[in-house]
C-alpha cells in the first residue's frame, strides 16, 4: 500500500515547521536568491495541488451544509483568504479538471508556473469556442502549444499571448461580453439622510471615464 496522501502533508508540514526554525540572515546572497526562486517554485505546485482537489470538493457537496452559497464563499471563510483569491483557486480547480487538464500536471509537476497557469483559466476558457480551440486534438496551437509557450516566455508576455490567443480564437466573444456589460449599465442617485446617496455599474471603459472625471 503507497503512502497517503495525508502523510505526505504531514511530512511537508514537518518540514515547512523546520524551515521555519532556521535563520535566513546568515544566508548568503546567491544561496539566498536560489533559495527564494525554488520556494516560490514548490508554492505554486502546492497550490497547483491544491487547485487539483477542488473538484472533488465541490462534487461532494458537504461544503454547503453550513449555508455556504457557494464553494468559493466556502473557502473564504474556511480558509481565512479573500473572496478574490477563493474565486481564482476555484476557477483554477473547475479548469484543471475540465480543459486545463494538462496544464494542472504541468503546474504540479514545476514544468509551468501557476502564473500562466492562472492567466489560461482567466482568459483562455471564457467562451464555448475557446474550450473547444483548446481541446482541439488536431491542432497546433491549442493547450500544448500554450503550454510549451508557457515554459519559455515571463508572466506578462505569457499572458499578452493568452490574451491574443483568446480573440483569435473567438474574436466575438469580447464584444458579446461588452454589449452585455453596456447592458447592464445604470446609475442612480437620491437624496437619503444628511447627503447623497450613488449606486449603480459601469463598464470598465465608461467606469474609467467617471474615474477621470472625479479625479
Amino acid at each position: 500500500m503507497g503512502i497517503e496522501r495525508s502523510e505526505l502533508i504531514a511530512t511537508i508540514r514537518a518540514c515547512v515547521d523546520q524551515l521555519a526554525d532556521l535563520p535566513v540572515d546568515d544566508l548568503a546572497g546567491r544561496d539566498a536568491a536560489e533559495q527564494l526562486l525554488e520556494l516560490d517554485c514548490l508554492a505554486g505546485r502546492i497550490t497547483g495541488l491544491t487547485a487539483q482537489v477542488v473538484r472533488v470538493v465541490e462534487l461532494d457537496g458537504w461544503w454547503g451544509l453550513g449555508g455556504a452559497r457557494s464553494l468559493s464563499s466556502w473557502l473564504a471563510v474556511s480558509g481565512h483568504m479573500t473572496h478574490v483569491r477563493a474565486r481564482s483557486l476555484v476557477r483554477l480547480g473547475r479548469s484543471f479538471a475540465a480543459e486545463l487538464a494538462a496544464t494542472g500536471q504541468a503546474v504540479v509537476q514545476g514544468d509551468l508556473p501557476l502564473d500562466h497557469a492562472q492567466a489560461l483559466a482567466r482568459h483562455a476558457t471564457t467562451s464555448q469556442a475557446r474550450r473547444d480551440a483548446l481541446e482541439d486534438a488536431e491542432s497546433d496551437c491549442g493547450e500544448d502549444f500554450l503550454i510549451g509557450h508557457g515554459q519559455s516566455l515571463g508572466a506578462d508576455a505569457f499572458s499578452s499571448l493568452v490574451k491574443r490567443w483568446a480573440v483569435a480564437a473567438d474574436p466575438d466573444s469580447d464584444e458579446r461580453g461588452y454589449v452585455a456589460a453596456s447592458e447592464r449599465e445604470f446609475v442612480t442617485l437620491a437624496e437619503t439622510t444628511g447627503g447623497m446617496f450613488v449606486r449603480g455599474f459601469l463598464t470598465m471603459e465608461h467606469g474609467a471615464c467617471l474615474r477621470s472625471a472625479l479625479e
